[in-house]
């Protein structure tokens, strides 16, 4: 069985995330290898050519199925075959490399790194997170930084739970992961309270997805989060404008309603059926504004539950 890992880079080719796979292939832990230099694994007569090949990669694209030589933990070297994709911000500066490694030559891109789903990624307004099949994060896009007050660096190569605020239970947890592992469903969806770096809290509808390669292995996962902070605190003055509506609605109404009924037995004693029919009228349609503000009440607080 053919076995692959991947690795991301900063700019200066200085190891930001080394996967399990990876791992299990050259026998490195990923903190024995995180914060050192790629060229660290590699044999010594290839260290000039890989950072040849970088800037390579860093002014004409990506490169893929290209044959290098690795250092095992052990010293011994390993034959194998890389792809490397540079990621560009918006402004087109180059801030990290993905090198995907395998055990046989590889061409088709991950569907992450396809020129098309990069457009979508940077230019996104909600936050996106992309993590390898460990779940650590390979890249995250402006507006993740934005919502979350992060820099690039300080993720990269660390698990979104870092994200974690403790509202979501171990039960809500096992029941999202059994959604998107579930081979005939493959994401989740729903609403979750995040965690920025000064500890504020980002209320989110979130979906997780689970990216495939062709032969149905999971290779990817792709996180899509929508800030409700706004919609939140629209729904909170909606709903409270809603009972300061309703308060003031139902003080004259049950001065009406009360009025109408004394006087309906005032004329029901008197005999003055016209005045009786006309006080109907007007408790019936103090009955019917009730339960209207009734059923605006019921609704606003559902809403908000």
């Amino acid at each position: 069985m053919q076995r692959d890992g991947s690795l991301s880079l900063n700019p200066e080719a200085v190891i930001l995330r080394f996967s399990r796979s990876l791992e299990a292939m050259l026998g490195f832990s990923s903190s024995e290898v995180c914060g050192r230099r790629f060229s660290s694994i590699l044999p010594e007569d290839m260290r000039l050519e890989a950072q040849t090949f970088l800037d390579t990669v860093k002014t004409a694209g990506p490169v893929t199925g290209h044959k290098a030589r690795f250092l095992a933990n052990t010293g011994a070297p390993v034959d194998l075959y890389i792809s490397v994709y540079p990621l560009r911000d918006r402004s087109g500066s180059l801030y990290s490399y993905v090198v995907s490694v395998s055990e046989k030559k590889t061409e088709a891109p991950p569907a992450i790194l396809t020129n098309e789903f990069q457009k979508l990624f940077r230019f996104s307004n909600d936050a996106v997170v992309v993590t390898d099949r460990d779940g650590s994060i390979m890249d995250v896009n402006r507006a993740f930084l934005d919502t979350y007050g992060y820099q690039k660096e300080e993720v990269i190569g660390k698990n979104p739970r870092l994200l974690k605020s403790g509202y979501f239970t171990k039960e809500q947890y096992e029941r999202m992961w059994a959604d998107i592992l579930d081979p005939d469903k493959g994401y989740w969806k729903g609403e979750i309270i995040n965690k920025r770096k000064d500890g504020s809290e980002v209320p989110a509808l979130l979906s997780i997805n689970a990216i495939k390669d062709p032969k149905g292995g999971i290779r990817n996962f792709l996180g899509i989060a929508f800030d409700m902070t706004r919609q939140k605190e629209l729904d909170k003055l909606n709903k409270m404008y809603v009972d300061h509506i309703v308060h003031d609605i139902r003080g004259p109404l049950t001065a009406i309603m009360a009025n109408s009924e004394l006087l309906l037995i005032e004329s029901c004693q008197q005999g003055m059926e016209k005045a009786r029919k006309r006080l109907d009228s007007i408790i019936a349609s103090a009955q019917k504004i009730d339960k209207l503000t009734q059923d605006m009440l019921d609704f606003i607080r559902k809403q908000g539950a």
